[in-house]
């Protein structure tokens, strides 16, 4: 299966890449929206009336996986979807519709077995687990409000 944008050239970055295998896809439960999962990323399709007839519209892409994602799911009666990965993680997406756009948030996470981040930047965290602060402090980062927050 290639499912395929026909909302013009412009849009390219919205196809699958020929490489791009689709290992496998889950429907929601009213039926209008669909997660497909490649190697390393996923991807959110929603139909579209498009000149009288129905097609698929690529709205989101999530990429940079740290494993391969194994399996997609969506919770009935919701716009809401999981992952889960061989990195030993299981996130879940909140699909989010405001003003005509669609955007795709993670809500929950169960975390790979390791904090991984390519060129990340953490400003204004807040409410931060003693045990995320912990694995901050670990890594490197060094922040006067991490230090305040160990004396309250």
């Amino acid at each position: 299966m290639r499912p395929i944008d026909v909302h013009g050239a412009n849009e390219t970055h919205r196809y699958l890449p020929r490489q791009d295998t689709i290992y496998g896809l889950a429907f929601s439960s009213c039926g209008q929206w669909i997660v497909i999962r490649s190697e390393r990323s996923i991807r959110l399709w929603n139909s579209v009336a498009r000149y009288g007839a129905q097609t698929w519209k690529c709205m989101a892409v999530i990429e940079e996986f740290f494993g391969q994602v194994n399996s997609v799911a969506w919770r009935p009666r919701s716009l809401e979807f999981a992952t889960g990965c061989d990195d030993g993680s299981v996130r879940v997406w909140k699909v989010l519709e405001k003003g005509g756009r669609v955007s795709v948030q993670m809500i929950w996470s169960s975390g790979p077995a390791v904090l991984a981040s390519t060129g990340a930047i953490i400003a204004n965290a807040a409410g931060l687990s003693t045990t995320n602060r912990a694995l901050l402090k670990q890594r490197g980062a060094i922040h006067r409000s991490l230090e305040l927050d160990e004396e309250m």
